[in-house]
């Protein structure tokens, strides 16, 4: 039961962090094609919280009681 919960808590990390990771390339193609000036600091707070997302399904993935 503690495996599956693991799984499924480290599974929605690895979506969040896709999610997230995504939206940061959005916002980076947005930025370079010149639609919106401040985003720049945006793109880094999508792309920081999309590798934290992934670093947190690693150690859930990985660190299993």
């Amino acid at each position: 039961m503690v495996d599956f919960l693991f799984w499924l808590i480290g599974s929605c990390f690895l979506l969040l962090g896709f999610f997230c990771l995504y939206v940061a390339l959005l916002v980076f193609i947005g930025w370079r094609q010149g639609m919106e000036r401040p985003t720049f600091p945006k793109f880094l707070a999508w792309f920081g919280a999309g590798v934290a997302s992934e670093g947190l399904m690693w150690i859930f993935y990985t660190h299993k009681p």
